[in-house]
């Protein structure tokens, strides 16, 4: 498929429209999301808004909460497969808003690149900022190490903290695979997360 650069201001209705479109592309087996809300994250699976995901919070246990619930409140993510990303950040207030006697509703600056989707046709097409670009895949390795001590957590002494990490198995590290986009010169104008891979020694 042609990969598309598609941009919308959305509202917080329709970013929860766009990410149940992302979810329901074929690939849901292998979607993920990173979700940042005033009062913690999400790093899970994303299934759509009608399923749990779990939520993380500063001297909290995690807990299931409603991803519909969490994207009411986020500040910024992303929902994330092989094929595509959906990235959004909150909008205080449009550009256009000097001089208004109220403050107009806050919203979502929304970018998607990957393979194009039907469901976001009505979006601006800014594919062409991406003729003179070129794409590189390449691994991050993510923080922690899976012991036997812990079966599904991944320890990070340094921190020293506990993650847990949307991916199947136990293996134990786990890489980030991101997909770069570069012009002539080496500078990145993109940076788009693909997959979770696993690391083993």
């Amino acid at each position: 498929m042609n990969t598309v650069l598609m941009c919308a201001d959305l509202s917080v209705d329709q970013l929860r429209a766009a990410a149940d479109a992302l979810g329901n592309a074929g690939v849901s087996s292998n979607v993920r999301c990173w979700i940042e809300a005033y009062d913690g994250w999400v790093f899970d699976w994303w299934r759509g808004t009608q399923h749990p995901v779990m939520f993380y919070r500063a001297g909290y246990y995690p807990h299931e909460q409603g991803a519909g619930s969490v994207l009411e409140r986020t500040l910024a993510g992303r929902i994330f497969s092989p094929t595509g990303e959906l990235r959004w950040r909150l909008m205080e207030e449009p550009l256009d808003a000097a001089g208004l006697d109220s403050p107009p509703p806050a919203y979502y600056r929304c970018v998607y690149l990957g393979d194009n989707l039907q469901a976001l046709s009505d979006w601006t097409d800014l594919s062409s900022e991406l003729e003179q670009l070129s794409r590189q895949k390449d691994r991050v390795l993510l923080w922690g190490q899976q012991t036997n001590l812990a079966s599904g957590e991944w320890i990070e002494l340094r921190i020293p903290h506990r993650f847990r990490y949307p991916i199947a198995g136990t293996p134990r590290g786990v890489f980030l695979q991101i997909e770069r986009w570069t012009d002539q010169v080496g500078r990145c104008h993109f940076i788009r997360y693909c997959n979770l891979l696993p690391y083993q020694e």
